[in-house]
């Protein structure tokens, strides 16, 4: 199967670097450390350099399929190239240009893919569950007046009751779905390439997945001693999160008692819980909670850049860069008002958004002369001179008591 993200290519390809997962959720990338931790306060991520220029946003921004090689630097050297923001590493990345003298090529490649947990719990059903429960309360000499109501109401009339098996109703088989085209041409004085992909996975659980999309164009010109080219991209990511329940999702569908209904439409939000006066735990309904509750995240990376390179004699290229990269961060949290149960009730709904923007700006001019003496000596001088500018800004607000779950604005 095609890698989702560039992450995971590097995966066991590189000595000395780290790589911890720590959720499948989708769109999720995994942690990494290439000099072990290098810092407490400014953070452990190596700098990524992608086409030249300093890269703001995250991996899921970066399509897999455009792609051309990648670097891992190590070594303290770096730090003479990217000073102090190399302490962690640094990742370069080169995307396709196209080549010169090459005829025009028209690519396109889909894939669909399906993914299922390899194996769940076994637990019992209502039935197996009372008669279970019995035996424990009667090896712990529990008297019978202080078991749970649900035991007898049971035992009186079953029909009261669901039998319900919670991991099948909270994990699905996921589906994802995986689209590029692409398009390069070169002639003897210019070469191209445009691609564009768009990506969409829905998750092993319930009402989790996330979608990509995006487009990138890459070209060179040469004419005499002059050169120039330039870069364009956007892609956005954007996915639906799994819901904080109060414990973790897989505490909630083990721990659930099969006794409970997983819809019911006297409630507020159509679900149901633990039903009130019967002794049962406080775990929860974990498919409501990822059904009711609004949790989003969403990303949207806009690139471009360009250089003009000039030979004046053999040997000595002067070359000036421009860059701007802008990278949104969007994330929304909504909680209706909803009764899941006995024990779960919310009876005020609130909503929390944040978003942030990350601006680049880099300007360089670079002069580098290589010259090779005798055929067994290399000269290499390099002068240069760099500004960039980071900006950022956040924006947060949250608010409550709205009129409706329906009317989920901020303001």
């Amino acid at each position: 199967s095609p890698i989702t993200n560039v992450v995971e290519s590097l995966s066991g390809q590189v000595a000395g670097l780290q790589m911890v997962t720590t959720t499948g959720a989708p769109g999720s990338t995994p942690s990494m450390l290439i000099r072990g931790i290098s810092s407490i306060s400014a953070g452990t991520n190596p700098l990524i350099v992608l086409d030249g220029m300093p890269y703001e946003g995250g991996w899921n921004n970066i399509n897999p399929t455009d792609v051309e090689s990648i670097s891992v630097l190590k070594d303290a050297a770096t730090a003479a190239i990217y000073g102090s923001r190399s302490a962690a590493g640094v990742i370069l990345i080169e995307t396709h240009r196209g080549t010169m003298n090459s005829a025009p090529k028209i690519t396109f490649s889909g894939y669909w893919g399906l993914s299922a947990m390899p194996k769940r719990l076994e637990v019992c059903n209502s039935a197996e569950f009372i008669k279970v429960r019995k035996m424990a309360l009667i090896n712990a000499g529990t008297d019978e007046s202080r078991w749970p109501k649900y035991i007898s109401e049971y035992e009186r009339d079953p029909s009261q009751f669901a039998d319900t098996d919670w991991q099948k109703e909270y994990y699905q088989r996921g589906f994802t779905q995986k689209y590029n085209i692409g398009y390069t041409a070169g002639s003897a004085n210019s070469n191209v390439s445009l691609s564009a992909f768009y990506s969409k996975t829905d998750g092993v659980t319930i009402a989790t997945g996330d979608e990509k999309f995006g487009f990138r164009l890459n070209s060179d010109v040469t004419r005499g001693k002059f050169k120039m080219g330039e870069s364009v991209s956007y892609s956005r990511w954007s996915a639906d999160l799994e819901s904080n329940s109060g414990f973790s999702s897989i505490y909630q569908v083990t721990n659930m008692e099969p006794l409970a209904f997983l819809y019911d439409e006297n409630n507020d939000g159509g679900y149901g819980g633990a039903i009130s006066g019967m002794g049962m735990s406080d775990a929860g309904n974990q498919v409501a909670f990822n059904k009711l509750i609004d949790n989003t995240s969403s990303t949207d990376y806009i690139a471009a850049s360009g250089y003009l390179q000039y030979e004046p004699i053999k040997g000595l290229i002067v070359k000036f860069n421009a860059s701007r990269n802008m990278y949104f961060s969007k994330s929304r949290l909504f909680t209706p008002t909803y009764e899941i149960g006995a024990a779960k009730r919310n009876t005020m709904a609130s909503l929390s958004e944040s978003r942030s923007q990350t601006t680049n700006d880099l300007l360089e001019l670079t002069a580098n002369y290589d010259k090779t003496i005798a055929e067994i000596h290399n000269l290499s001088l390099l002068l240069g001179l760099s500004q960039e500018e980071n900006k950022y800004e956040d924006l947060s607000a949250s608010g409550s008591d709205f009129e409706n779950n329906s009317m989920s604005l901020m303001g």
